[in-house]
């Protein structure tokens, strides 16, 4: 977690997301939250070695507390929906 900061809150957001649309059940072929902290850290590992020490600045923040969910969000979903 200390490494990857963003990951916690994003993994909330998401489950919630999921929950809302009713994705929620991983026996009927849904994501299972393994598989959901799975993608995300993925997500994560790929953008800060891509972008390395201005990974902070791509998703917004002007301080290491800030995290700004909804870049994170869209760029997740643009990394496994397109």
């Amino acid at each position: 977690m200390e490494e990857h900061p963003f990951l916690s809150p994003l993994v909330i957001v998401f489950k919630k997301f999921i929950v809302l649309n009713g994705y929620n059940s991983p026996f009927q072929g849904t994501l299972s939250s393994y598989s959901l902290v799975l993608m995300i850290l993925a997500m994560l590992k790929d953008l800060n070695k891509t972008f390395g020490s201005d990974f902070e600045s791509i998703m917004g923040s002007n301080n290491n507390a800030h995290i700004n969910l909804g870049r994170a969000f869209a760029m997740f979903l643009s990394c496994f929906g397109d």
